[in-house]
């Protein structure tokens, strides 16, 4: 969901389905969900032989809604359709087949289409590890107030999925939800990244048990505390193949307004933001620097950061870059070196190589709109 673009919260719901009324006053906000994560579930159900304008009408989704870039319906609407999927089609297990539907040409198309910004910011990522924090803390563009935890030790990396103690998600959701960055990950590193271990709350007779360990490659065990996903941390350094470094800024951008208009929490890296753009004058401050004219320690200022799913460095490349493109289209009265000087940069080679690897042309190139 991108700022300004006229979202709805949609449906007015049939008789025998969950209500699909709005949890929050603002349709923008974080107890709604956008429409677009349904998009695979649909080609699933398609393929399955099912009715999905009936099956839409149902749960009080309009086939208009579906179409609509900046849709976005209550949480408990979206719930109930993952939920009657899964009785319309026989099937627990409709998010694997959902998962399935996804492929390398979908893939694609989907960095081709802005209002699929969650997957975009993943495919945009450098590598496996940057791709899932950004999963994780993009996660409420799609999925509202369901949210995911990346934690990392010294040898593994695991993504769970937080819930209250009475929140029971679909069985099928849960699926989709953990397996959605895995699958994404997979098709844009080549088929490199494979989990070491999934776990899952609910239980699994052995036929299903084998479908999960085939749509994840990895040992699955059922009856967890919760859902969760485990990486070995070595596989968060894999490059990811669809990163390019001119949609990497481009989409980063687009992603933090877009949390910013959800009401997400962004407050800290808004304030290391901020403490940033006033530090550049006197040249590119560390995050030493930053924690300190913040009266925080480098290590708590890093924590924080961390909790909002961000490095330092991310932000302040975003900073820098923001503002790197700002001077070189907007003032043509500096010269290319003056902007350098400007963001902190005294050797002018140095501000050449950066912005090449924030937009990968030249700054002259960026003046002149090839970037």
């Amino acid at each position: 969901m991108i700022r300004g673009g006229g979202s709805r919260v949609s449906g007015s719901g049939a008789a025998d389905a969950v209500p699909a009324q709005p949890e929050s006053p603002d349709p923008r906000g974080l107890r709604s969900v956008s429409v677009q994560p349904f998009k695979l579930l649909v080609a699933a159900l398609m393929s399955a032989g099912v009715d999905v304008l009936d099956l839409l009408k149902d749960v009080g989704l309009s086939p208009e809604v579906m179409l609509e870039a900046d849709a976005r319906t209550s949480q408990a609407t979206a719930m109930n359709l993952w939920s009657r999927a899964a009785e319309r089609t026989g099937d627990p297990d409709i998010g694997l087949r959902a998962l399935d539907t996804l492929s390398r040409d979908v893939l694609g198309l989907i960095r081709l289409e802005p209002r699929y910004l969650l997957l975009q910011s993943v495919v945009a990522s450098r590598t496996v590890g940057e791709g899932l924090r950004r999963f994780v803390r993009y996660a409420p563009l799609s999925f509202g107030a369901t949210s995911l935890r990346l934690q990392c030790d010294e040898a593994v990396a695991r993504v769970t999925l937080v819930t209250e103690p009475d929140d029971a998600l679909p069985r099928a959701f849960v699926q989709y939800l953990l397996g959605l960055p895995v699958v994404c990950l997979r098709l844009a590193t080549d088929a490199r990244l494979v989990p070491s271990a999934v776990g899952f709350a609910y239980h699994a007779d052995l036929a299903s048990s084998d479908r999960h360990r085939r749509s994840f490659g990895a040992p699955v065990t059922f009856g967890e505390t919760t859902a969760y996903c485990e990486f070995r941390v070595a596989d968060l350094a894999i490059p990811v193949t669809t990163h390019e470094r001119a949609a990497y800024v481009t989409v980063t951008e687009r992603a933090e307004a877009a949390l910013r208009s959800l009401g997400a929490a962004t407050a800290f890296a808004d304030a290391v933001r901020q403490a940033i753009s006033g530090m550049l004058a006197d040249g590119i401050p560390s995050q030493a620097d930053v924690a300190r004219a913040m009266g925080l320690g480098p290590r708590t200022a890093a924590r924080r950061l961390a909790d909002e799913g961000l490095t330092f460095t991310e932000v302040r490349d975003l900073v820098l870059a923001a503002r790197a493109r700002t001077y070189l289209t907007e003032h043509a009265e500096l010269s290319i070196a003056e902007v350098g000087e400007r963001l902190g940069y005294g050797d002018p080679s140095a501000f050449h190589r950066a912005v090449r690897r924030w937009f990968g042309v030249s700054p002259r190139d960026l003046r002149l709109g090839r970037g």
